[in-house]
């Protein structure tokens, strides 16, 4: 199912959408921003309840940092407030918030605005391979710890493969099949565009050579 966290100081709201959306959705709470990250660190969220008055935080500030951390703006944040100023609602959109609700709510319209965001940014081309890494495919681009990586088709196809076969080492002649498709290179070729995407990525290491074998993923700590 998909995760939906809420960021709300006040239990009673949370128990609330849960009981509502626990059918469809794993509900998760944080009642600062530090347990937001927190969760954030460990769980995939398809999206973001945020509440604007946290009683020792401004949520509109929290959704505007993640919006500026490339590895998380890929997430939807709807604000959650009793304020119903236009202006209120201009401000938080301005920060980040990709959509507002205005308390008190329907829980049905809540649902509804839920899937409409995550349906729209299930159609940004990115995928999240592990806390430190977010693959844009339609960029070419690799975020590693927050910084864009940008690559060349073929290097982007290498990397590709090996974040998403971990545990898997590819040989030469295997990967020569996924970059060159009918064309055959040599197996200098290959371990040329290796080189190119580790001196993209230092000082971070992300290939590791296994010897007689080929090349596997290595994230240094």
């Amino acid at each position: 199912m998909l995760k939906i966290l809420i960021v709300d100081d006040e239990s009673i709201y949370f128990d609330i959408i849960k009981s509502y959306l626990q059918k469809t959705h794993d509900v998760f709470h944080a009642k600062n921003k530090s347990e937001m990250y927190h969760l954030i660190k460990n769980q995939d969220f398809s999206l973001i309840l945020m509440d604007w008055d946290l009683t020792f935080e401004d949520g509109s500030k929290i959704a505007f940092e993640l919006k500026q951390n490339p590895v998380l703006s890929h997430i939807p944040v709807i604000m959650l407030t009793g304020r119903n100023l236009s202006k209120d609602m201009e401000n938080a959109l301005f920060l980040g918030a990709d959509d507002y609700i205005t308390k008190p709510f329907e829980l049905s319209f809540l649902k509804a605005k839920i899937f409409a965001n995550i349906r729209t940014f299930e159609r940004v081309p990115k995928k999240r391979i592990s806390n430190d890494i977010v693959l844009n495919e339609q960029e070419l681009t690799v975020y590693f710890k927050e910084f864009p990586i940008q690559l060349t088709d073929k290097e982007f196809k290498i990397v590709n493969l090996i974040l998403k076969n971990p545990d898997k080492t590819f040989s030469r002649k295997e990967i020569n099949a996924l970059v060159n498709e009918s064309i055959f290179v040599s197996d200098r070729t290959i371990d040329t565009f290796v080189a190119y995407i580790r001196k993209k990525f230092y000082p971070n290491k992300i290939i590791k050579t296994i010897p007689k074998k080929g090349y596997k993923l290595f994230l240094s700590p």
